[in-house]
């Protein structure tokens, strides 16, 4: 079956994680519900494409199948498979499993809107990236790395007057 995805590569771009949380934002302002905290990179979104113009999908199944961002007045047909649509008319997700959200700061510009269980986790991965042992030592089986450590309080950082949560010495 033809699609675009495969026949029109160029009216798809590489969706930055700014795409995702613009699109997640518009998603909770609407009463949508993030279901998924997660710590780290936004590595699910890598591979995620946004819809520059009209497409059609050829019901992609498994690999083949991609996540598309898909803005107001842009029409997809063709069945949809596997794919994954995060429509902004709506807006609304298509074939979503759940709908994600990371501690990064793009997201922190509407934090406060996110679930109180957001909060928590922030709190408690702050909390983890904080704690060393007595000569100072990262405790490694409570963190992947150095990185989500300054992720983490990069993030925390941003959002902490928001959350109202104060910001610990360091």
């Amino acid at each position: 079956m033809k699609s675009d995805l495969r026949d029109k590569p160029e009216i798809f771009i590489p969706a930055t994680p700014d795409y995702y949380a613009t699109w997640v934002h518009a998603y909770v302002q609407s009463g949508g519900h993030v279901d998924d905290f997660r710590n780290g990179l936004p590595s699910d979104a890598q591979g995620m494409l946004y819809a520059t113009e009209d497409f059609k999908l050829g019901g992609e199944q498994g690999s083949a199948s991609r996540s598309i961002i898909v803005p107001e007045g842009v029409v997809h047909t063709g069945p949809i498979g596997h794919n994954t649509l995060y429509l902004f008319e709506g807006p609304r997700a298509v074939n979503a499993h759940s709908i994600s959200a990371w501690a990064t700061p793009e997201f922190a510009a509407f934090a406060d809107l996110l679930e109180p269980d957001f909060k928590k986790i922030v709190r408690k991965d702050v909390q983890v990236a904080m704690e060393s042992d007595d000569e100072g030592h990262w405790e490694e089986e409570s963190l992947d790395s150095e990185a989500r450590i300054n992720n983490t309080l990069t993030f925390y950082g941003q959002i902490a007057v928001k959350l109202g949560l104060e910001i610990p010495d360091l």
